[in-house]
């Protein structure tokens, strides 16, 4: 038996990028001349959309790419402060989609058990403070 896809997936095959995708050369390569560079800079100078350059830096990894508020660089380029910056970025961001995902399941349970979702806040709480990492 084989396996369907999930309607259920936001992430559709068709916007996924292996990680030997050319297109990653491209990208550090316009990034090592340039250096930081923010969406609509890369979109101008690579004629590509804001999706096609988030999925080619996702499938690239912070090995070779970094992502932060300043945009995006090659990680070799970036300094030592720029990577931590991204890296609490990208922690933060983290866990603020545990929580909401957590928080999200946990209604999808009440919701399979008939139960009515809480009137208060009690049951985000508890799990913001389970998850206040």
């Amino acid at each position: 038996m084989t396996s369907q896809p999930s309607t259920l997936n936001p992430q559709l095959p068709l916007f996924a990028v292996a990680a030997d995708d050319p297109r990653i050369g491209r990208l550090e390569a316009v990034l090592r001349q340039w250096g930081w560079q923010t969406r609509a800079e890369l979109m101008a100078k690579l004629a590509w959309t804001e999706r096609d350059i988030r999925a080619v830096a996702e499938a690239a990894g912070p090995r070779r790419i970094v992502r932060g508020q300043k945009g995006f660089n090659t990680a070799g380029n970036a300094s030592a402060e720029e990577c931590a910056a991204a890296a609490g970025q990208a922690l933060a961001q983290g866990r603020k989609m545990l929580r909401e995902g957590l928080v999200l399941r946990r209604i999808a349970h009440l919701k399979l058990g008939n139960i009515e979702h809480p009137t208060s806040n009690t049951e985000v709480r508890i799990v913001e403070l389970v998850w206040d990492i």
